[in-house]
């Protein structure tokens, strides 16, 4: 199986591990430096095509301490059977939205160009419950770890 790479805007620096979801796709936590030179941790679903080519999906970019606080977002939203949802405020413009529903947990991104304009949708990450606590683990082992990498 070969990787494209083409839409990955990040240098590799530490692979913390895999989910594997289902045949065609699979959850990577990485540890990356991004195209302003920050160290982040990607938390992204990884897809593969017609060919067998495993190419990157939708995810998200974030501190290691922001991976922390969604590990422990995962956590609470995976630890009940009812459904559940947390709001996590960025700023003014952009929140994150934990939720859990039957046997899914998601994460997903909104934001708006100004405060009194309506929250849009961007990207969201979803995962089956069985397989969230894994998630939660791999964000907590990259956010505790990328202190550590220069």
């Amino acid at each position: 199986m070969t990787t494209d790479m083409s839409n990955f805007k990040a240098t590799i620096l530490k692979d913390v591990g895999v989910v594997n979801s289902s045949p065609d796709i699979e959850h990577r936590v990485l540890i990356v430096r991004d195209e302003d030179g920050k160290i982040k941790v990607s938390a992204q679903a990884w897809w593969r095509d017609f060919d067998n080519v495993l190419k990157p999906g939708k995810g998200y970019f974030v501190t290691g301490r922001r991976a922390l606080q969604l590990a422990k977002a995962i956590g609470r939203a995976r630890g009940t059977l009812a459904p559940y949802e947390e709001t996590m405020s960025l700023s003014n413009t952009q929140k994150y939205i934990i939720w859990s529903k039957s046997s899914i947990v998601s994460i997903d991104k909104w934001w708006r160009k100004d405060e009194g304009e309506e929250w849009t949708l961007g990207k969201s990450l979803a995962i089956d419950r069985d397989k969230a606590d894994q998630l939660e683990n791999l964000l907590l082992r990259a956010g505790a770890s990328i202190v550590h990498i220069k």
